[in-house]
């Protein structure tokens, strides 16, 4: 999916949008967790069914940008199956959501733990 602007909207606006519950024919969405890293809202929603039908979890990774005065702010929308090429994610996150992307939550956790062994060897100077 593309990018989706909206002009009169602003980046405050989206965030709420985006985590907002969503009753659809049959289903209800709710975001579980999210939170912000820069311009990227990461997000665990959850779809749960009003027959009783398994719900499903997933990762959100919405981008968010400033399309300027003409367009406003915009958002594209992915998710762990997309293969994000962004690795913010919190790790408490993948505990909640069943894998569908071994690889990249594989570079997740690498660059979680190369900013955690930067922050340590900074420290010990």
């Amino acid at each position: 999916m593309g990018w989706l602007h909206k002009p009169w909207f602003s980046r405050k606006d989206w965030i709420e949008e985006l985590n907002a519950p969503y009753q659809g024919a049959g289903f209800t969405i709710t975001t579980l967790k999210k939170c912000l890293r820069g311009n990227v809202l990461w997000s665990v929603r959850e779809r749960v069914w009003d027959e009783g039908r398994k719900s499903a979890r997933w990762i959100g990774c919405d981008l968010l940008r400033d399309g300027g005065a003409s367009d406003g702010w915009g958002y594209k929308d992915l998710t762990e199956d997309d293969g994000p090429y962004y690795l913010t994610c919190p790790l408490s996150y993948l505990d909640m959501v069943p894998e569908s992307n071994p690889a990249w939550r594989g570079w997740v956790r690498e660059a979680h733990a190369k900013k955690l062994a930067a922050r340590r060897a900074a420290r010990a100077i």
